[in-house]
């Protein structure tokens, strides 16, 4: 029989204890939350193309210059604007800049949070921004991927989620924003 000193005995214990707690606490973990079944929106006139999450549903909005299609569920908002022969023409980073300003002038609360140079499965260049605003009083966080296509037309794709909600949902954002595509 193996004899053990008291204090190691206690330090064996305080480990196994530990250790248990480690194993508990991984078994109880559940999936991150999930958007779900998605679906494919396809610009009509553009070749561009993202799932979102299927459940949602549509809502028009009339009266924008931009082409913008609105999808809303109990995690949020997504939306998509295409902006027809912009005129930032120069740069993907002016195109960018405009839309933090116009942002911004919508939403006193608009504060940038990160704004980081990307480039989408296919390699091409874009911008992802994450935000905070207010939307009816409540606190959202805005993660947005920006892309200029052919330095005219002008994508964007973003999600609105309550800021209570953002970390559960990050992931599930991320991979619906992996989705863009531009057709060849």
């Amino acid at each position: 029989m193996l004899r053990v000193s008291p204090g190691l005995a206690r330090y064996l214990a305080v480990g196994l204890v530990a250790l248990v707690a480690v194993v508990a606490a991984a078994c109880s973990r559940t999936e991150p939350s999930s958007i779900g079944a998605a679906a494919l929106y396809e610009s009509p006139e553009h070749p561009f193309s993202v799932e979102y999450p299927a459940e949602w549903t549509e809502h028009q909005l009339t009266g924008f210059p931009a082409v913008a299609m609105w999808r809303t569920g109990s995690q949020g908002e997504w939306f998509v604007i295409v902006e027809h022969g912009t005129v930032h023409g120069e740069s993907l980073s002016a195109y960018v800049d405009s839309v933090i300003a116009t942002d911004k002038q919508s939403d006193a609360e608009h504060e940038m949070v990160s704004r980081e140079q990307t480039k989408t499965t296919q390699g091409l260049p874009a911008e992802l921004l994450e935000y905070t605003i207010s939307w009816s009083g409540e606190p959202m966080t805005v993660t947005a991927l920006v892309y200029l296509h052919d330095n005219k037309v002008g994508f964007r794709t973003a999600f609105g989620v309550p800021t209570i909600r953002y970390e559960e949902m990050k992931d599930s954002i991320a991979r619906t924003l992996s989705t863009f595509r531009v057709a060849e």
